[in-house]
Order: C-alpha cells, then structure tokens, then sequence
C-alpha cells in the first residue's frame, strides 16, 4: 500500500513555526546561496488531514488537533462548521502601553530554548529552540524549531543587509523527512523597520524527500505592515518592540491530495534587539474544510535555557 501524505499537518503546522520565531507576514526577497537547515523539533499547532493513497483521490474528512486554549472548528467539506470556545484570553497578555523609543533594528536571537506560554490556559506552554545556522558574508544564519506532536519542524531565517529573511523548510512526516527550498526567499522583517514600513511578496518551494523525490509545492502569498511601537513586559523586564500585522495565504498543491490552501492572520509585537516575538495572537482557517484556530501567546523570559 502506497503512503499519505498529511498535507493540512504541513501547510499550518511549518507557518506557525515560521511566526514563532519572529514573522507574522514575509515578503519577496533576493536568493542568496545557502545551506539547507538542519533538522530541529517541532511546531505549535496542527491541521490534520487525511490524502489518501498516492495517485488516490483525496478524502472530504479532516479533523483539528489543537492546543488547549485555543477555539477549534471542524466540519467535513460541504457542511456546517461545528465550534467548541476555549476559554477567553485572560489578563496575562494585556495589551502594552504605546511608546516612543525606538526599538532599534534586527538583531539575531541567542541561541537556546524560548517558552511561549498560552494567555488563557497557563498551563499550555510550546517551545520554540534556536540553533546556529550556517553563517558568514555578512549574513548571520539561525535554525528555528517547533514541537506539537512529535514531528520536527525547522526553519532556516537569514539576518543581514537585506533584513531578516526566511530561506528553507524542513519538516518530518510519516513518509520520512522532507524539505523545501523557498525560492524566492521570504522577507520576514524589513531592513529597515519603522512605523509605517509594508512588504509584500509570494514565494514557493518543491516539497522534496530525502531522495530528491518531489510530492508537491508550497506557495506563500503575504503581506506585512508595522503599525506602532510598545513597551512590552517580558517576565520582570519591559523592551521596546515594533507592532507588526500581517496575513499568509499558503497554498499546497499535492496529486495524491488536491489543492488546499491555509489563510493566516497574525498581529504581533517584535523585539528587535533580541530577534523575537514576546506575543503574537494568531488566526488560522483552512478552506477545504471548515477549520480553525485562534491562539493567544506570549513569551515567558527573554533569557533562553540551554538547548
């Protein structure tokens, strides 16, 4: 029996790990050369859905796991959603006074371990683990990883003249380990950033395994904005952090699934001097079935712990 492909398990699972780090929007970017990210952990939340055999035609059912906290819809292709609400967001993610400092431009993150903690449940906490990428030439390389359900999720993000940029992906699925190599690459912050600053752009990636077999593509249509400046309180300390809005609409096109595409709404606020989100509320919904996640979350400490 040939094997399937978890498509909706990709599509928001690698996004989510793409905004843990630092991203809520990613624009067009030049394509520098690089190497392909290392293996890492895992992502935050997951779309399951089931494809089928290979050269099949695609199931209608597809199912939501979630963290809890989170509100979550499901319903088969064609029907009613049906809703169960979490618990609203609490007071632990207040919304932060404006501020006019200015926090400064992007900087790498530290490497270690970053805990994100759930503003309705705090008992839910995700991780996300920086690794050291490939760096010189004047570009600083750091591998982003994720954890929900025991597959590995990474991505590789460049700082440099050209801001921050998103170069690969490489995830775990049934099948094996898979990558894809974002051509171009993604704008996930601007060089220069200041109240006021868009970007905008698309991008895609062949969804190769560890033979070079092709299973399909991602392709990523998005658009970003900064739209204030905040003082925002992590643990004990407050940092000045840019207000960043954005939305993705990621498109996975494989033959033994169909096309399914994944609308994402985030709005967030980034610390540029340490290269990190300290919240992010995020929205995502999937078309081909009726699902949803909305997601509160705010980070811990800005002092990792040790990988």
């Amino acid at each position: 029996m040939q094997s399937r492909l978890p498509t909706v398990v990709i599509a928001v699972a690698i996004v989510l790990a793409l905004i843990g780090i630092g991203g809520v929007a990613f624009g067009a970017a030049d394509k520098p050369s690089h190497d392909a990210a290392s293996n890492g952990s895992t992502t935050t939340t997951e779309f399951v859905g089931d494809g089928g055999d290979a050269g099949g035609s695609g199931s209608t059912q597809s199912t939501l796991t979630t963290l809890a906290g989170a509100t979550t819809t499901t319903a088969k292709a064609g029907a009613a959603p049906t809703t169960t609400a979490a618990a609203k967001p609490s007071a632990a993610c207040p919304d932060p006074p404006a501020t006019n400092a200015d926090p400064g431009g992007n900087q790498p993150p530290a490497v270690g371990r970053y805990t994100y903690v759930n503003c309705a449940d705090s008992s839910d906490t995700v991780e996300t683990s920086i690794t050291a990428g490939n760096s010189g030439n004047g570009i600083t390389r750091r591998n982003v990883n994720g954890d929900s359900g025991g597959q590995e999720q990474t991505s590789s993000i460049a700082y440099g003249p050209a801001g921050v940029t998103v170069e690969s992906l490489a995830f775990d699925t049934p099948q094996g380990h898979m990558t894809c190599d974002l051509n171009p690459d993604l704008e996930n912050y601007p060089a220069d950033m200041h109240v006021g600053a868009q970007w905008s752009g698309s991008s895609s990636c062949d969804i190769k395994n560890s033979k070079g077999v092709k299973f399909g593509t991602i392709k990523i249509d998005a658009a970003g904005k900064v739209t204030g400046k905040v003082a925002a309180t992590v643990g004990s300390t407050t940092v000045n952090a840019w207000a960043v809005e954005g939305t993705i609409t990621l498109t996975f096109d494989i033959p033994s699934f169909g096309s399914q595409t994944t609308h994402i709404i985030e709005r967030g606020y980034y610390d540029a001097a340490h290269g990190i989100e300290v919240y992010r509320h995020t929205e995502a919904t999937s078309s081909g079935g009726g699902q949803s996640v909305v997601r509160d979350e705010k980070l811990t400490s800005l002092t990792p712990k040790a990988s």
